[in-house]
C-alpha cells in the first residue's frame, strides 16, 4: 500500500517519502492549523512546528491512514495550544463584556468556509481556543479546562462569548453581490 511505503521511507529519513507525506497531509492541516491561527502566528508556522514533532515522533505511531490522520490531527491541535500558551503564558477569562449580543440569531445558510475561518481567527485568543477546542475538536468543557488550565465556567462562557461574537459579527457583516445579505 502506498501509505505504508511513504512511512517506511519516512522512517529511514528518506527526503522524497518525507516530502510527499507533507503532501499528502498538509491541506487537512493547515485547515486544522488555520483555526487556531492568529494574525502575528501563523498557521503555517504550527504546521511547520507539527511536521517537525510528527517525523521526530514516528516510530511511535502503528496504524493505518485513517489512524495517522486523528494522531496527526491532534498533533497539530497540541502544538497550536503550546503556542498560543507560548504567547500569552496563561489562558485568562476576558473580563470585558459583549452586551447586547444574542447567539440565537441565525446567520445565512450560504457561509462560506473561508469566511467562517477569517471570522474565528478575528475572535479574542481565549474564545477562538475555547470555540475550536469545543466546536470544532469536540473536547467537553471539563477536557478544555484541564488543558488550558481554566474552570469549567470559564471555558463554558469563553465558548458563549465566542458564539455570540461570531453570530454578530456575521450578521452585521456587509456583504457584496455575491453574499446573500443577512437581515
Amino acid at each position: 500500500m502506498e501509505f505504508k511505503r511513504i512511512i517506511s521511507g519516512c522512517l529511514k529519513a528518506q527526503s522524497s517519502s518525507q516530502k510527499e507525506l507533507v503532501f499528502m497531509f498538509a491541506p487537512l492541516l493547515m485547515t486544522v492549523a488555520r483555526r487556531y491561527a492568529s494574525r502575528g502566528y501563523g498557521a503555517e508556522d504550527i504546521l511547520q512546528e507539527s511536521f517537525i514533532k510528527i517525523f521526530k515522533n514516528l516510530e511511535s505511531f502503528n496504524g493505518n491512514e485513517s489512524a495517522f490522520k486523528a494522531w496527526s490531527r491532534k498533533i497539530v491541535v497540541n502544538t497550536a495550544l503550546n503556542i498560543l500558551r507560548r504567547e500569552h503564558n496563561k489562558f485568562e477569562e476576558i473580563t470585558e463584556r459583549h452586551s447586547g449580543i444574542s447567539n440565537n440569531d441565525s446567520a445565512s445558510k450560504n457561509i462560506d468556509a473561508e469566511y467562517l475561518i477569517k471570522e474565528i481567527q478575528e475572535l479574542p485568543v481565549q474564545y477562538r481556543t475555547v470555540f475550536n477546542l469545543y466546536a470544532v475538536e469536540g473536547y467537553t468543557h471539563k477536557e478544555i479546562s484541564k488543558l488550558l488550565q481554566i474552570k469549567e465556567a470559564s471555558s463554558r462562557s469563553n465558548l458563549s462569548r465566542a458564539r455570540a461574537l461570531l453570530a454578530s459579527s456575521i450578521k452585521n457583516k456587509k456583504y457584496d453581490q455575491s453574499w446573500e445579505k443577512i437581515s
